[in-house]
Order: structure tokens, then C-alpha cells, then sequence
């Protein structure tokens, strides 16, 4: 597999048996005993650097992982984490896999489970399977001076930040995705918590009258497929702000459903029953109330980071007018 490393470039990256922990395991790790581990017998890795892909592979898009060139050792992966070269493009500092001992980043998905956090001058990494299932281990921890860790991790977004792609908009036509600016934020950065709680969506106790209102709405569509796995993608937009609003990341293939869909299909609920999507650290709700729609989009539900990083209404007759042009250009 060919990759490209943010301190080695490109080269051929091939399966060897080795290992950082000589496939010595930690086990019952959980977010809430961390501090129980011996962190001072962690092994350190002072060549920290990031991978990603050359090319698409097998139709999933580009994929990072973590690597060292002195162990010429895949340290960490990130299989579920599908065509980083359409998120990249988004992220900032701010987004890098981070947390502390107390409030660690964490992801979980399929078997697979990854905690990053930050501890006296170093980044902790453990990687393993999922804590739900009876196996519950880690299988690959070490830690990496917190300073390289970002400056790896800053240079890969940075190399990703300059790539734009063109959309093409219900109301403004075709334009880049570099027009837009990235540190404009409808809610000034406020985000909202505890949307959800033990699977139980507490929308009634929201103040709606807070939501900014969003009068230019209209959805975005990529105007040629991300890459050959997955396709065009979605996304809304406000033109007077200059602003994305929010997406469906894992809707992949566009072109595809929206050529078999309906007014029926046009995401839509009520406080009771709202429209929700929910895939590996992200989730969206869209509902109904009086006469607009409330679209809300942040982490993942069961994730410590249960937050939400946008939320807004628009007019009702808005919203459908938009989705009903997007659907009329794909029939």
C-alpha cells in the first residue's frame, strides 16, 4: 500500500511483525479508570508522524494512520475514519484527535475503539476493540511528545486545506469550497449539550426562540464525486454569511438516491419524532416546529464529546422550496 507520510513522503508501506508492546495488551480500560494505568511504562515515540494514502483504497477513499519510521511500524489505524481527503479539508487545530486524562478524545465503532489524551507533556494513544464487546482490550498504547503530535498532525491539514472542490448550489450556483469561510460560526462557537441522554432525545427543553434564523438557506451539492468510492455529497449553506452550515458525511453517493427520491424522502420530523442520522462520532436532527425547521449537527450521541456544534432554523417553505429544486435536477 502506498502512502504519503507528513516526515517520510511517499513510499510503500508493507506488513511486518512488529510490534510496539510486543503484543503485550492492557485490559478492562475504560474512560473513567485511565488514570489507573501505568503511564510511565508507556513506550515513547519521538518520530511520531501521520500517513494517509496515496490513492483511494479499496473505494473507501483515503485512510490515516499513525506510523513510526525508526520501527518502520503502522502504530495506529483509523478504519472507519472513510475519505479523510473530504474531511480534512475542514478541519483546523482545533479539530485534531485530542482530550485530557479526565475528558479523553475517544472514538468506537465496529469492534474497533481509539482514546487519545493529553498528560504531562506527551499524547496518549491506545487503539483496541470495542469496550461494549466481552473482549475488551487494548492492544496498541504508547504516548508522543505532545509538540510533534501537533505539528505532524497541523501539516497534514495544512496540505489538505489548499485542495477545493467545486459545488453547485440551489440558489448560487457553481463556486468552490475555498469562497467559503471557515471561521465564521452561526453560533459563535456556542455548542449545545446533552441532546441526547441514555438514548433519550431531550428536544422539548430547548429554547427555541435562541436559534439563529437562517432566511437564505439552500443545499450544496459537490459538482463531481469526492472520490470513486463515495461519491457527491451534500451540504447546507447560507450565501449572506458566506457560511457552511452543516452536511451528511456519511450520505454517501448523492447522485444516486436523490435521482429515487420524493418529497417524502426530504429529511423532516417533529419534536417527537425527528428526522436523525447518526454514524461513527457524528449526528444530525431535523424537526419541524411552528413555522420552521430546526436542523441541530454535532458528536455522536454515546461519545463523551456529546455536543452540538450547530444548530439554527430556517423557514419551513424554505427548506422544502430548496430540497424539491435539488431533487428536480436529478430526475
Amino acid at each position: 500500500m502506498k502512502v504519503i507520510g507528513t516526515k517520510s513522503g511517499k513510499f510503500k508501506l508493507k506488513k511486518k511483525d512488529i510490534h510496539i508492546n510486543d503484543h503485550k495488551r492492557l485490559s478492562d480500560v475504560t474512560l473513567t479508570n485511565l488514570k489507573e494505568l501505568h503511564l510511565e511504562k508507556f513506550p515513547v515515540v519521538n518520530d511520531f508522524e501521520v500517513l494517509i494514502n496515496n490513492k483511494d483504497y479499496k473505494g473507501r477513499g483515503k485512510l490515516i494512520s499513525l506510523y513510526s519510521a525508526s520501527r518502520n511500524e503502522q502504530l495506529t489505524t483509523f478504519p472507519r475514519w472513510h475519505c479523510a481527503e473530504a474531511f480534512l479539508k475542514d478541519w483546523s487545530s482545533s479539530t485534531i484527535p485530542t482530550g485530557t486524562i479526565d475528558d479523553p478524545f475517544y472514538d468506537m465503532r465496529k469492534g474497533w475503539q481509539i482514546i487519545i489524551f493529553e498528560y504531562k507533556g506527551y499524547i496518549y494513544i491506545l487503539q483496541g476493540n470495542e469496550f461494549k464487546k466481552k473482549i475488551n482490550t487494548i492492544h496498541t498504547w504508547y504516548r508522543t511528545p505532545k509538540e510533534g503530535y501537533f505539528k505532524e498532525w497541523n501539516k497534514l491539514v495544512k496540505q489538505y486545506k489548499g485542495k477545493d472542490i467545486k459545488v453547485i448550489g440551489t440558489k448560487s450556483g457553481e463556486f468552490y469550497f475555498k469562497e467559503i469561510d471557515t471561521k465564521i460560526h452561526i453560533n459563535n462557537n456556542e455548542k449545545l449539550t446533552n441532546i441526547c441522554t441514555n438514548n433519550t432525545i431531550n428536544l422539548k427543553e430547548l429554547n427555541f426562540e435562541k436559534f439563529p434564523i437562517v432566511y437564505d438557506f439552500e443545499i450544496l451539492i459537490t459538482k463531481k464525486r469526492l472520490s470513486k468510492g463515495f461519491g457527491k455529497h451534500i451540504y447546507f449553506y447560507s450565501a449572506s454569511r458566506n457560511e457552511k452550515l452543516g452536511s451528511f458525511p456519511y450520505l454517501d453517493h448523492a447522485e444516486t438516491y436523490l435521482k429515487e427520491w420524493c418529497k417524502r424522502d426530504i429529511p423532516s420530523g417533529t419534536i417527537k419524532h425527528p428526522f436523525r442520522d447518526l454514524e461513527q462520532g457524528w449526528q444530525i436532527f431535523i424537526f419541524e416546529h411552528k413555522d420552521y425547521m430546526y436542523i441541530l449537527e454535532g458528536g455522536e450521541y454515546h461519545l463523551k464529546k456529546n455536543k452540538i456544534e450547530k444548530w439554527y432554523r430556517t423557514p419551513k417553505k424554505d427548506y422544502f422550496k430548496q430540497w424539491k429544486k435539488l431533487l428536480k435536477a436529478f430526475k
